[in-house]
């Protein structure tokens, strides 16, 4: 009772998915990846609000072994949380990798809405994220693309200490 009233909690705010296609529908029961969750690098101002695995050569995917995604996810998750971690705005940042069984991954990403200030933040990023680049499919191409939401980082809030009396 407890479990089902949880699962329903959190699907509740889950975010709805779109109807799978007929190609999709066909893959059968999806292969189930468990993530670590709050890792060694955390900000509570950088959420990784999207994940998406496609493959033009698969449409169920079966081409990305677990452990490669896996691998690539423990990589780019703290290189984003370390990244953002003090910044003042709030803006989106998407990474997508482009995999291939023979070559080294290719990398894109798009940044929506950040202000010029964020500039110090974004360029280092980039080239950390663009040299994750020992990522492969088993075959064809698979693209794994991870969309980050960056919010301001809110300043602690001053303490206020008393002055002991002597």
């Amino acid at each position: 009772m407890i479990i089902a009233t949880i699962l329903a909690l959190l699907l509740a705010g889950a975010p709805a998915q779109p109807a799978p296609s007929a190609a999709q529908q066909q893959c059968g029961a999806g292969m189930d990846i468990q993530l670590a969750h709050g890792g060694p690098a955390k900000a509570s101002n950088v959420a990784l609000a999207k994940f998406e695995e496609t493959s033009p050569d698969d449409p169920c995917v079966r081409n990305i072994k677990p452990e490669e995604f896996i691998r690539l996810h423990e990589r780019i998750v703290p290189l984003a949380t370390k990244a953002f971690a003090h910044s003042q705005a709030s803006f989106g940042v998407m990474v997508r990798y482009t995999l291939t069984a023979d070559k080294p991954a290719l990398v894109n990403m798009q940044v929506a809405n950040a202000p010029a200030s964020e500039k110090e933040r974004l360029d280092p990023f980039y080239k950390q994220a663009t040299a994750l680049t020992d990522f492969h499919s088993t075959s064809g191409t698979v693209y794994l693309v991870f969309q980050f939401n960056v919010t301001p980082q809110l300043a602690p809030a001053p303490s206020h200490k008393r002055a002991k009396a002597g």
